[in-house]
């Protein structure tokens, strides 16, 4: 989900309190991002920024039985 209003360090803490499990956060490098993203999009730019800082947080959840 985006949400730019956050900080992403609150999702954890919200998912377990909604009694959410396995809770993780990982931070994708442009060179991970690179196997999965649109090649153009890619190749449109030399992404600096992004390279020297991870561009985005994936948090994932199991939800609770």
């Amino acid at each position: 989900m985006r949400n730019h209003a956050w900080p992403v360090g609150l999702y954890p803490t919200l998912l377990e309190r909604a009694r959410f499990r396995d809770v993780a956060q990982h931070r994708p490098t442009v060179d991970e991002a690179v196997a999965v993203a649109d090649p153009d999009l890619v190749a449109a730019r030399p992404w600096p920024a992004e390279r020297a800082g991870p561009p985005l947080v994936i948090t994932t959840a199991l939800a609770a039985r």
